[in-house]
């Protein structure tokens, strides 16, 4: 999820287990733990488009970056304590210190699984991304009320009478308690609405190879269906405030044999694979150059989403030279209407 959520995790996995030792210091070292995973980015400027894709939410996101980072991180700040005698550090033994980098680093990666992308968490014996897709990347209502509490636990003091408060404790214990639910409602309605989507493509005599449905942004009531057929992808939306369980799919041609004279590329094997098969292709010419047009379909469309236009968030273009050599980028969006699409969406989720 977004940095700011992360932070927030990350400080309560900090408070829980080191409070009681460091107070305040355990939130920052929380929060720091929290942010690591997301430290992959920093290798963006010496990776192309491609390598970019498949490097962020993998490694540093893996169950084995945990394991074997946060020993280190342990070792290191109860070195640094008894060698410099710097009391924040000292009064952490070894194994808190990894477990307050551990649960921090990997509560991240549990996190992320639940949103859209998925996370590479048995990288690298495994390549794939899990995702539940059950919540936005960014969801005011999971993070916010979960800060306000762990604001609210920040500012009441560690300890009295050199004894820990254990209010701070509740309250941050009460904010993952909320925070998880908001997450088990969100598997909840995936199911719920998966059962009105098979009803309706059943109705409507949609014969499917298989269907993908996530989560709209900012909210876990309004939902998207994409549905792959032998040819093309049908996409519909369902709030489950909706009265009518009619869904009204709009198709998409998949139009992948555009790519037959690529396909054998490298790089255009590894790109294929981000979209986990949701993807249309268009192509084009422009000032000789051929453009390959790669739609991912599995986030959505920005302006005119509710009928089928616009274009989708992630777009990936491949130019072809006339010597035959290939380039890759990511096209960028215009979100200049922003705040008219969160209009919309949240509009539509509430069952208009």
């Amino acid at each position: 999820m977004d940095s700011l959520t992360q932070i927030v995790l990350g400080a309560a996995v900090g408070e829980l287990i080191a409070g009681r030792k460091i107070g305040n210091q355990a939130m920052l070292w929380g929060a720091v733990a929290g942010t690591i995973p997301d430290l992959d980015v920093l290798a963006n400027p010496f990776l192309d488009i491609v390598q970019e894709l498949r490097w962020h939410r993998s490694f540093m996101h893996s169950i084995l970056f945990a394991v074997l980072f946060a020993p280190f991180l342990g070792w290191l700040f109860n070195l640094l304590g008894k060698k410099y005698k710097l009391k924040f550090l000292s009064e952490m033994s070894f194994w808190r210190w990894t477990h307050l980098f551990f649960w921090g680093m990997i509560t991240h990666s549990w996190l992320d699984i639940f949103t859209t992308w998925g996370t590479k968490i048995f990288y690298p014996f495994s390549d794939y991304g899990y995702a539940t897709k059950t919540v936005f990347v960014v969801d005011f209502f999971y993070t916010f009320p979960f800060l306000i509490l762990l604001l609210w636990a920040r500012f009441l003091p560690a300890f009295k009478r050199k004894k820990y408060n254990k209010k701070r404790a509740f309250l941050v214990w009460f904010g993952v308690g909320m925070s998880s639910f908001y997450l088990l409602m969100g598997v909840i309605n995936q199911q719920r609405v998966n059962q009105v989507f098979e009803e309706s493509l059943k109705a409507q005599n949609i014969d499917y190879l298989r269907y993908d449905t996530k989560t709209t942004p900012l909210n876990i009531l309004l939902w998207n269906n994409i549905v792959e057929t032998e040819k093309g992808y049908y996409s519909g939306y369902y709030s489950v405030l909706d009265n009518d369980k009619t869904i009204k799919y709009y198709y998409f041609d998949k139009n992948w044999q555009l790519l037959e004279p690529i396909k054998d590329n490298e790089k255009v094997k590894q790109l294929l694979e981000v979209p986990q098969g949701y993807y249309t292709v268009e192509t084009r010419t422009e000032n000789g150059n051929k453009i390959y047009q790669i739609n991912d379909l599995r986030f959505g469309q920005l302006d005119g989403w509710q009928n089928g236009d616009g274009d989708f968030v992630f777009t990936y273009l491949i130019t072809e030279d006339k010597n035959g050599n290939l380039s890759f980028e990511q096209k960028k969006n215009k979100f200049d209407e922003g705040f008219t699409l969160v209009k919309q969406l949240f509009g539509r989720a509430l069952g208009n």
